[in-house]
């Protein structure tokens, strides 16, 4: 009993030895990593950005407020002299002023007497119009007569072409309109004949001068 004793103090010994060991090892790595992370680069690259700012901003505050304070004094003592001299101005032209109020009133009653002859012209246009509505209404009239016979005859076939007749005599009426075509081809005679008559003339001046120079 005393050797299995004695060997199990050897194995528990050995174990805490071996536990021991492990653990200086782990903490030698441990130290390797840290130094990797520390960097003074970094820093460095901050600080030279923040220098460059500063300076840029300063030089271009100096340079307005130099300028404006010179301008502002100039002008205000050039507005005080101005004002004493058109005092005593203001009191001759008040006389002139109620002269010209009186010659406005003349004129708006010409204006009305020119009004009522204008609308004595318009009416009479009006009446042209009306004698042109006439002759389409009478038209329309008689044929309607015709239709009412031909119900009796035959009631649902004939229904359908009624509808188609009215649409043809629409079409009529638009072809008595083109009465635009005979301003057109007046225009291009006369046009034409004025081009061909002065180059005529021209030629005949040139003629006679050439044989008056030869006969002297």
């Amino acid at each position: 009993m005393r050797k299995k004793r004695k060997k199990k103090k050897k194995i528990m010994m050995m174990m805490i030895l071996k536990k021991k060991k492990k653990k200086k090892k782990k903490k030698k790595k441990k130290k390797k990593k840290k130094k990797k992370k520390k960097k003074k680069k970094k820093k460095k690259k901050k600080k030279k950005k923040k220098k460059k700012k500063k300076k840029k901003k300063k030089k271009k505050k100096k340079k307005k407020k130099k300028k404006k304070k010179k301008k502002k004094k100039k002008k205000k003592k050039k507005k005080k002299k101005k004002k004493k001299k058109k005092k005593k101005k203001k009191k001759k032209k008040k006389k002139k002023k109620k002269k010209k109020k009186k010659k406005k009133k003349k004129k708006k009653k010409k204006k009305k007497k020119k009004k009522k002859k204008k609308k004595k012209k318009k009416k009479k246009k009006k009446k042209k119009k009306k004698k042109k509505k006439k002759k389409k209404k009478k038209k329309k009239k008689k044929k309607k007569k015709k239709k009412k016979k031909k119900k009796k005859k035959k009631k649902k076939k004939k229904k359908k072409k009624k509808k188609k007749k009215k649409k043809k005599k629409k079409k009529k009426k638009k072809k008595k309109k083109k009465k635009k075509k005979k301003k057109k081809k007046k225009k291009k005679k006369k046009k034409k004949k004025k081009k061909k008559k002065k180059k005529k003339k021209k030629k005949k001046k040139k003629k006679k001068r050439q044989a008056w120079w030869r006969r002297m």
